[in-house]
């Protein structure tokens, strides 16, 4: 069972998210990956998978209820990879659901 205090916890990780996805910079990679795709770049680009080493990385988890921990997981991933590695990889913006019950 998700506590209140987890669910406020991951609608404030969610709207971390949300808010790196939004900066300029963002805008920017998304038109680079373009650029890339369409053979027309003018610079590598490159990103950091984070797959065998991210636990290492990760903090330990806040919420105790494991749904609430693998939702902290998913949303902490993306903002770990922004905050710590910085690559040229793009952060996606969503919001957490309030039309989940929560």
């Amino acid at each position: 069972m998700v506590t209140e205090k987890e669910k406020q916890y991951l609608r404030d990780l969610a709207k971390k998210q949300m808010e790196y996805a939004h900066l300029d910079i963002m805008k920017e990679r998304t038109q680079q990956w373009y650029e890339h795709n369409a053979l027309c770049g003018t610079r590598p680009m490159l990103i950091m998978e984070m797959s065998t080493f991210q636990d290492s990385i990760l903090p330990k988890p806040h919420c105790q209820s494991p749904e609430a921990q693998e939702i902290e997981r998913q949303l902490m991933i993306p903002i770990i990879n922004h905050e710590l590695i910085d690559d040229l990889q793009e952060l996606e913006g969503y919001l957490f659901p309030e039309s989940a019950g929560w």
